[in-house]
């Protein structure tokens, strides 16, 4: 980040030569706010992935719940026409 964050026009006017402290100063305000932006795109991502989990989750789990439902009304119809007498299909 080569470019000041500062306008020169800001400074006071007594300060010339703002010197490597301002420098320093702008350099390390500038890592962070590219650190805070690149902490925001991560978060966004990984928010993103998170959702895209979860419905994943709830796909399975709908699969699932009618796997088991189908088995059960298997279960049931072939117990009723054990029930009924008719065993041998």
């Amino acid at each position: 980040m080569s470019a000041a964050l500062l306008s020169p026009d800001l400074l006071p006017a007594n300060l010339s030569h703002p010197g490597r402290e301002l420098a320093a100063c702008q350099q390390l305000i500038g890592r962070f706010a590219e650190a805070h932006r690149q902490s925001g795109r991560k978060m966004a991502a990984l928010q993103e992935e998170l959702q895209t989990q979860k419905e994943h989750s709830q796909r399975l789990k709908k699969e699932l719940s009618d796997a088991c439902q189908r088995d059960l009304q298997e279960e049931v119809a072939h117990t009723g026409l054990i029930e009924n007498g008719a065993e041998e299909l």
